[in-house]
């Protein structure tokens, strides 16, 4: 009767070794395809190139290998016989790709440690670096943004709140201590720009990022968040930065849930299941694994840029059109074809300009009648703000005058479309 046990034991290891055998090699004609001679020869050739590009292919090679060596089509097989549950991308990666996977590989948070091989010899299978070094790279960019509001918490905070305490000395003539903050949500709900090269061009990936940033800051706005001002903020700006602390948790939880929700389950929208085709689809069809030059400490710079922008900009143009500053339309005349004010009873100042990037090429000058603060352009450069992409975003804005704006994902030199709709003089 023991003996017939053990029989029994014995026989469903060995059917569940041979089922296991049976799946990897499966898996394996999957992941690694047949390919063509040109094929081949394509792969071999970006192998080479990856020994001095570790982080994804240049000039855009990215792309055009996915697309020639149809990663979509081999994702979506795999997906298909291996649904994307229970950390998909790690066992993917440990289990199937990855000749020796780091110790404790994941990519499920900002802070696991996520770290692929960069070169196809320590691979399995020949789509082996292609596949995770795009999955590699869409976790930096996440975790960027991630990141990028607590370096942008650090930045409001740094020197006794000196940045907090900047954006409330932005007004032309005098001070002000209060703005909306109904048009400040406002603000987040018009898009983000994402500063990243892949992001810029949009696709699922890049609007999946601003619209998870949008609902977490309209579930920010149901919360009754307040932005506290405390007294004066310009002697005392912690109340505000407490503030904008808990204004942007919102919008990190959010993205932190779509980072482990992809790369757990294939979860590409937090409202609804994908298909695998989505799934796949998010991945940007190879422009993911083109090249990411930055390292991770400039892509969270970079993001935290882009927060500080949008933050202050929305604050800095409700106080403007509050205060009803104008942008100036004069005759090109009185603007010179190098930026520098041509004769003018009043000289020249960094707040006129030719625009020669725009249609039509306009001499624009901003706050015309109003006292400044020759310290103003230094302050808005510290906000990631300048005075002509300022004018110009005014300028090519459709609904000048109407603030807050509208909901957009237009950006027009670096903000959201009409993000200064200024009345037009």
């Amino acid at each position: 009767m023991i003996m017939f046990a053990r029989s029994a034991q014995s026989y469903s290891i060995l059917i569940l070794s041979i089922w296991s055998c049976s799946i990897l090699a499966q898996n394996s004609a999957i992941l690694t395809p047949r390919w063509s001679q040109d094929q081949l020869n394509w792969h071999a050739d970006m192998c080479r190139t990856l020994q001095t590009s570790r982080n994804g292919l240049p000039n855009g090679q990215g792309k055009v290998t996915w697309d020639f060596l149809g990663l979509n089509g081999v994702l979506e097989q795999y997906l298909t016989r291996n649904p994307p549950i229970d950390d998909w991308t790690g066992r993917l990666y440990r289990d199937e790709l990855a000749i020796s996977p780091a110790p404790g590989f994941s990519c499920l948070g900002e802070n696991d440690n996520c770290v692929v091989a960069t070169d196809c010899g320590s691979y399995d299978q020949s789509t082996g670096p292609w596949i995770s070094i795009t999955l590699h790279n869409f976790w930096r960019l996440t975790r960027a943004q991630i990141k990028g509001y607590d370096r942008a918490i650090e930045t409001w905070d740094r020197n006794n709140q000196q940045l907090a305490k900047a954006v409330f000395t932005t007004a032309f003539g005098r001070n002000r201590n209060e703005f909306d903050v109904g048009a400040f949500f406002q603000g987040f709900f018009t898009g983000v720009s994402l500063v990243m090269p892949v992001l810029r061009a949009g696709g699922s990936f890049a609007l999946a990022l601003r619209g998870t940033i949008q609902a977490g800051a309209k579930q920010a706005a149901r919360s009754n968040i307040r932005l506290v001002l405390a007294d004066d903020p310009v002697a005392d700006g912690r109340p505000f930065v407490q503030s904008l602390r808990e204004a942007y948790a919102p919008m990190q939880a959010d993205l932190r849930a779509i980072l482990r929700g992809f790369m757990d389950t294939g979860i590409t929208d937090l409202f609804f299941n994908p298909t695998v085709r989505q799934t796949v689809a998010f991945l940007q069809n190879g422009d993911l694994l083109n090249a990411i030059t930055q390292t991770d400490d400039e892509l969270i710079q970079e993001a935290a840029d882009s927060i500080i922008r949008q933050t202050a900009a929305n604050i800095v143009a409700d106080i403007w059109s509050k205060q009803g500053l104008t942008l100036g339309l004069l005759a090109n005349s009185q603007c010179s074809d190098t930026n520098i004010c041509a004769v003018d009873p009043d000289g020249c100042s960094e707040f006129r300009f030719f625009a020669s990037d725009v249609s039509p090429q306009r001499c624009l000058q901003i706050g015309a009648g109003f006292e400044f603060n020759s310290d103003l352009p230094f302050l808005l450069r510290q906000l990631k703000l300048d005075f002509q992409d300022i004018s110009k975003n005014a300028f090519v804005c459709p609904r000048p005058g109407v603030f807050p704006p509208q909901e957009t994902s237009i950006i027009d030199f670096g903000l959201p479309q009409c993000a200064f709709p200024l009345r037009h003089d």
